[in-house]
């Protein structure tokens, strides 16, 4: 028989032309009629033959694939006696023969374990069996090569390729075994017989493909295949323009050819395109004399857009404006995408936005499917043994015996306590959930695993872990899940994902078949079985049939090509998505496929083959529209990277010279913008916020603002709510003031500082106190109480029972300092739990340690390197409980009391702290005291904080000190100085080396703050100080004067006005608070630095200078007490400049 060609470019006609010889042959004869096409356009085929010829349906035509076809056939005859084996199979397979001669292997030895290199070796064994390539062919091509890598991998992939097939061989059924015993089974066929085939909309054929056509043509009643080439070129197409976009069919023609089958031409010359526009555009796309169209047109339309996001939103605009103005159906409508990637969530969005009905043709993964993820999740529940996340990703699937709200109160408890492991197999004994029965909960999960967790480790075959899953499938009536899932999702009109749901669980089945046909005895871990299990359902893509006929088709290039729109738009027509990149991929290099080529090695796909072929899809797609065609491309991504246009723009532009190129940047009418009520919206409520921030708009928008405030009154009301919203906060009612404060104002000193810092934070903090949720880990405050915590017990046993500090060295105080650790955390695990919780902690444990050994070891240098020795430690002001061993003695001072008056409340706000630490020193009749406080991160002490009331606590505790110390020393005592103490274990780095590492670490270690500025006192603060201290922040000068660069010294009058100063502040700050101010005002240093950068509260007052609120600005200002120094004034409230 022969091979009839219908030979034409795009728009001559060719399919037309098929379907109307199919209909006279249904008409006229008995015989089967039968279209072979694509996988993807099945479908649209038969719609296409139902709409063109207004049947009712069609019986004497069958649409086919060519592996329904193979089906059909092989269900016919027979001879199917092999089990099948899928991708998946392959992959299992591929993997023991790598194992099995990984030692035999020069390239490949280690590569099989990485990720997707099964995946790409299986795709590479596949072609090689679609055309025909045996490993003899290779050895031969491996032996001519001269490249030494290239032979060397010819020769790892003809041994694993040989074995493959040797394994096979007799035992199973790949996909390109059943075409090999297709194609010899086609002659036995009567279906095949008593047909006429008519093959359409196919570029190229494989070895094997080409095996089945002649078949066709030797035992069917005849052959007619459509090439989407003009006749002229089947001849010596290099001397046309068109050579690359049509060199994919060429040589398809010339394979053709050699079948052996006589060949008739039918050439098809006519372009039946009724829009000049497409027509040109078809004949110059690819020309190298391009021929220009002088007319205006409105059919072509060239655009930029901001960013993917915008340049959809005026996609959207614009299949509206066909729609509703043009009478345009939908299903008149595609767009191709550059890059489905970068625009499937922005169509997504959009369309939803503008309420445009579109299906997207993406293929859909499985791995983000519940049963994917209930089954993979069981598998890491005992690989990882029980860790947190999956445990609770298991629970979230829905398929677990608890209900939703079960598992968040269960996740609640557990990220409080830690429950990870074997607790989840221990009695919960605490439960501060008095509605729900945590231990209830408990006994329903980890009942499912109780005795699989025993046993687990005994499996060691593919066979036995599928087993246990099979267990939890059955348990737990998964099946019975997904199909209630899937009859819900059609009771709602959601037929995507119910397709979805159907489909998942088929192919989900079929994944374990093929594990256990392939390796069903052999030895694995549960390990290597979940990166396999994953690897199989990673490989499944969905295809869903579009749910309803009229909709917007939006896909990647290669799938809207094959469709005929009215109407396209094409987006992402950048540069980097359509010009011909020729990106290598698979196993061979294109340059290895050209030289296996050259030695008779047949592959179909050629180095050049994926440029070609783009070219060809991108030539059927600019000719596809029936009448408007709508090129757009975004300047820039929304991360800030450019993006240049595609060389087919500057074409179009050189084809259509009168073009208008638009562009978001420059809209010349403001009309486009407007286009339904979803898709306006955004764009009036940017020109409203544009019209109040004094811009001039377009009188148009308050024809729009007038329309919503007539037909959309909810909508209407919220853009007016939304500009007019200002985010500030009211001071609150005297009544709900007093309900919180009235004789019960008791505070410590750090919560004053916060109400300093913002008003609004100290109010949501002290007064709503919003929790998060609570969660087992190691803040900073635990490792603050716990330091503290050590450090009072050490100082208190030197006081006991070391008279002479001296005699403490540094050996003894880290020895001293390592019981006294063990001992707090000891007493603190019950608060502490998370110090055991995982290594990371258990780490953090030993560092603690290591800090409190070098905490103590530099304390009680420090103290030996003076004559001030600690008084007291945790000295209580205003304590809390009068039953405090130390209160109980009297060691406590009386809350600092400030008397406030307001209109209408009048109170006495008493505050309550702790001072760390009192060292005492006595000199000529006189008490001195200094203040050290100790801190988990570095602190200085910074006056012009005290001035704004943000570092005010070491100055009013100082006060009590000072007004009230007579108790405690028996006569009033004057200021030593003020510090802080950096709890720190530092690291020093000397590259010189010349240095004593432990006297650098000591120095770093040095009390930050203020002393007093007398040179006799100073020498006692440091008994070894001379032009800088390794003890205070202080110098002296060989002539005993200070050393001021050095020194950080005020008098002790500065100190009482300081004193005074801050104790106004407080004064301020409470009168503020019994007014109920509470605004969203941080401060703002002049360096940046705001108490925002780590407010748990952000998400809270939601700070946004662009709705009103602003910083308070604080900075230096002239500090009168401190000497010799001036300031500059900080600018007054308001917006930083």
């Amino acid at each position: 028989m022969s091979l009839r060609i219908i030979a034409g470019r795009a728009n001559t006609g060719k399919s037309s032309y098929i379907y109307d010889e199919i209909i006279r042959a249904a008409e006229e004869t008995k015989d089967k009629l039968l279209l072979l096409v694509p996988e993807l356009m099945t479908y649209q085929a038969e719609s296409e033959i139902i709409q063109k010829y207004d049947l009712a349906g069609i019986i004497k035509v069958e649409v086919l694939s060519f592996k329904r076809l193979e089906n059909k056939v092989l269900e016919e005859v027979g001879g199917l006696r092999l089990p099948d084996m899928s991708v998946f199979g392959k992959i299992m397979l591929l993997k023991q023969i790598f194992e099995e001669n990984k030692d035999k292997l020069k390239i490949f030895g280690s590569s099989y374990r990485q990720t997707g290199f099964l995946k790409e070796f299986g795709e590479l064994v596949a072609e090689f069996k679609q055309n025909l390539v045996d490993g003899p062919s290779l050895n031969t091509a491996g032996a001519k090569v001269e490249d030494e890598l290239l032979k060397r991998k010819i020769s790892d992939i003809e041994l694993i390729y040989s074995e493959f097939v040797k394994r096979t061989q007799g035992k199973y059924f790949d996909e390109e075994d059943k075409t090999n015993l297709f194609i010899s089974l086609i002659k036995e066929s009567a279906y095949i017989r008593n047909s006429k085939i008519w093959i359409d909309g196919f570029e190229s054929f494989n070895r094997q493909r080409l095996g089945v056509i002649k078949a066709l043509c030797d035992f069917s009643k005849s052959v007619t295949l459509s090439l989407n080439i003009d006749s002229s070129y089947l001849d010596e197409p290099e001397d046309k323009d068109y050579y690359e976009a049509f060199k994919i069919i060429h040589d398809t023609y010339l394979r053709l050819k050699n079948l052996d089958e006589d060949i008739e031409i039918v050439a098809l010359k006519q372009n039946k395109s009724s829009s000049p526009e497409i027509k040109a555009i078809e004949k110059n796309i690819f020309a190298l004399n391009i021929e220009e169209y002088k007319d205006d047109t409105d059919n072509i339309a060239i655009y930029s857009s901001l960013n993917p996001y915008t340049e959809t939103q005026r996609t959207a605009a614009k299949i509206i404006s066909l729609v509703r103005d043009k009478g345009y159906r939908w299903r008149d409508i595609k767009v191709a995408v550059g890059s489905m990637d970068t625009y499937e969530r922005n169509v997504k969005r959009v369309f939803a936005q503008y309420e445009i009905p579109c299906f997207l043709d993406v293929k859909r993964d499985i791995l983000n499917n519940p049963l994917s993820k209930y089954i993979l999740s069981i598998l890491d529940i005992f690989i990882w043994k029980f860790k947190h996340d999956h445990v609770f990703e298991y629970l979230k699937t829905g398929f677990s015996p608890l209900s939703i709200n079960q598992v968040h109160c269960l996740e609640n408890y557990a990220l409080r306590y830690g429950i990870e492991g074997e607790k989840w197999f221990k009695e919960f004994t605490t439960n501060e959930y008095d509605n729900y029965d945590i231990e209830e909960y408990r006994r329903l999960f980890a009942g499912d695993f109780e005795a699989a967790r025993k046993e687990v480790h005994k499996l060691k075959t593919v066979n036995e872990i599928t087993r246990l899953i099979f267990k939890f499938l059955d348990r737990h009536k998964i099946k019975e899940k997904m199909d209630k899932a899937v009859k819900g999702f059609n009771a709602i009109r959601k037929f995507e994902e119910a397709s979805e749901y159907s489909q998942c669980w088929n192919y989900t089945m079929e994944i374990f078949e093929q594990l256990l046909l392939v390796g069903q005895d052999t030895e694995i871990s549960i390990k290597e079985y979940r990166k396999i299990l994953e690897a199989g359902l990673a490989e499944v893509e969905i295809s869903i049939i579009p749910p309803a006929i009229d909709k917007v088709e939006v896909g990647e290039i290669d799938r809207i090509a094959v469709t005929k729109p009215k109407a396209l738009f094409l987006l992402g027509a950048n540069a980097a998505n359509l010009d011909s990149k020729n990106t290598e991929k698979g196993l061979l290099l294109n340059e290895e496929r050209d030289l296996l080529l050259k030695n008779d090695v047949k592959l179909t796909k050629g180095g050049d083959h994926e440029t070609f072929k783009e070219k060809h899809m991108l030539y059927k797609l600019f000719s596809s529209p029936g009448h408007t065609l709508s090129v757009s491309y975004p300047l820039g991504l929304a991360t800030g990277e450019s993006l240049q246009p595609s060389l087919y723009l500057d074409i179009l532009k050189r084809v259509f010279v009168r073009v208008k190129e638009g562009s978001d940047l420059s809209m010349g009418d403001e009309l486009e913008f407007v286009s339904n009520c979803g898709g306006t919206y955004d764009y009036l409520v940017a020109r409203m916020r544009d019209y109040i921030d004094g811009y001039e708009t377009d009188n148009l928008w308050k024809d729009v603002y007038a329309w919503y405030e007539k037909n959309d009154r909810e909508n209407f009301n919220i853009i007016n709510k939304a500009l007019q919203y200002k985010n500030s906060v009211k001071a609150l009612e005297p009544d709900m003031v007093k309900t919180i404060y009235e004789n019960n104002m008791t505070m410590t000193v750090s919560k004053l500082e916060t109400y300093a810092e913002c008003g609004f934070r100290y109010f949501l903090e002290n007064v709503l106190r919003p929790k998060e949720r609570p969660v087992q880990k190691i803040e900073f405050y635990d490792l603050g109480n716990i330091y503290h915590s050590v450090v009072e017990k050490f100082i208190d046993k030197v006081k006991e029972e070391y008279k002479d500090i001296s005699l403490i060295d540094g050996a003894r105080a880290e020895e001293e300092a390592a019981k006294i650790t063990e001992d707090v955390l000891s007493d603190q695990a019950d608060k502490v739990t998370a110090l055991e919780a995982n290594h990371r902690n258990k780490y953090m444990k030993e560092k603690i340690k290591r800090v409190m050994k070098r905490t103590c070891r530099t304390l009680v240098r420090q103290l030996n390197s003076s004559d001030f020795r600690p008084g007291y430690t945790e000295l209580q002001i205003g304590p809390e409980d009068f039953k405090d061993e130390k209160a109980e003695k009297g060691l406590c001072l009386p809350p600092i009391e400030i008397g406030v008056e307001t209109d209408k409340i009048k109170e006495v706000l008493k505050l309550r702290g702790k001072i760390d630490r009192v060292d005492v020193f006595e000199n000529k009749g006189n008490i001195y005291v200094s203040i050290i406080d100790y801190k988990s991160s570095p602190k200085d002490l910074d006056l012009d904080d005290a001035k704004e009331g943000i570092q005010v606590q070491l100055f009013m505790y100082l006060k009590a000190l000072i007004d009230r110390g007579e108790v405690l020393f028996g006569k009033k005592p004057h200021v030593g100085g003020l510090f802080y103490y950096y709890i720190n274990d530092p690291l020093y780095k000397d590259d010189n080396k010349g240095k004593d590492p432990e006297e650098e670490i000591f120095k770093e270690l040095r009390l930050k703050g203020y002393v007093l500025k007398d040179k006799e006192l100073i020498k006692f603060m440091d008994k070894n100080i001379s032009s800088t201290s390794s003890v205070i922040p202080a110098g002296l000068k060989k002539d005993g004067e200070f050393y001021e660069a050095r020194t950080k010294a005020l008098s002790e009058e500065a100190f009482n006005e300081l004193m005074d100063m801050v104790y106004k502040k407080c004064t301020e700050m409470t009168k503020s608070i019994l007014e109920g101010n509470i605004n969203i005002e941080p401060y703002k240093k002049t360096d940046g630095k705001t108490p925002c950068t780590y407010c748990e509260y952000i998400s809270i007052c939601q700070f946004d200078r662009s709705l009103g609120n602003r910083f308070r600005l604080i900075g230096k200002g002239p500090l009168y007490f401190e000497e010799g120094q001036e300031h500059s004034r900080p600018g007054e409230e308001g917006e930083a400049r």
